[in-house]
């Protein structure tokens, strides 16, 4: 059956592709028919592939990734039993819960690197930053979680990393931002920024006033560096 796998998915992209997708049909436990038939699904998305125009804005063309890669998982679950359709719903939620760990243990890791902290503060600030990733997660559009590269889909058909979303998020409807790499290196300051701001205030009851004279000191640093400037709003 491994063979078989590697067989399936030879033509899926990188070999990190082909191993995601072993690992999902492995965790689903796909028939060989099941395997024939995800490979007709991958090779009539790979003819048609998405189309995208010069007037769509980041968020615009995030959407119809998004829209692209649900359209596909809908198509890839018709084939499933009730028990395989079960399986895949535990796994897309453990990769979900693995990215929310991941991302707030990153935004931690850099958060301890600034300030000093005691043990009971860096556990209240986990949870602070754990709230805000489950914020920010839900105002990605339906289906972007599918074009995660956590996600079992390959790259042929839609994969981003989470900082890459979040860029496409933070240039929004203004499709002249695409064509202009200042213009969106400086909504994507504006948005760090905000994410700064919206963390100090939140922090203000666990951290000293020292802590976090600290912690914005840092972040201005960063806001000049990235040319956004300006130092965040005192509370």
């Amino acid at each position: 059956m491994q063979q078989r796998l590697q067989r399936a998915f030879q033509d899926a992209g990188s070999v990190r592709d082909r191993a995601k997708l072993v690992r999902m049909a492995e965790a689903l436990g796909l028939t060989t028919e099941q395997l024939d038939q995800f490979e007709g699904l991958l090779a009539k998305q790979l003819e048609h592939p998405l189309q995208t125009g010069p007037g769509d804005s980041p968020k615009a063309r995030l959407e119809k990734m998004a829209e692209s890669a649900k359209a596909f998982d809908t198509k890839f679950r018709a084939l499933l039993s009730p028990e395989q359709t079960a399986a895949l719903e535990t796994l897309g939620a453990r990769q979900a819960e693995n990215r929310r760990v991941a991302r707030v243990q990153r935004e931690l890791a850099d958060f301890i690197s600034k300030v000093d902290v005691s043990l009971e503060q860096r556990d209240a600030v986990a949870e602070v930053l754990s709230n805000f990733a489950a914020t920010e997660t839900s105002k990605l559009p339906p289906g972007a979680e599918l074009l995660m590269e956590s996600s079992y889909l390959p790259r042929a058909v839609g994969s981003i990393n989470d900082s890459s979303i979040e860029s496409m998020m933070a240039m929004g409807d203004e499709a002249a931002s695409v064509l202009d790499p200042i213009a969106a290196g400086r909504k994507i300051g504006e948005l760090q920024r905000e994410r700064t701001l919206a963390r100090a205030t939140a922090l203000e009851g666990i951290l000293t006033p020292a802590q976090l004279a600290q912690y914005r000191a840092v972040a201005e640093a960063q806001n000049v560096f990235n040319g956004v400037g300006g130092a965040l709003p005192k509370p």
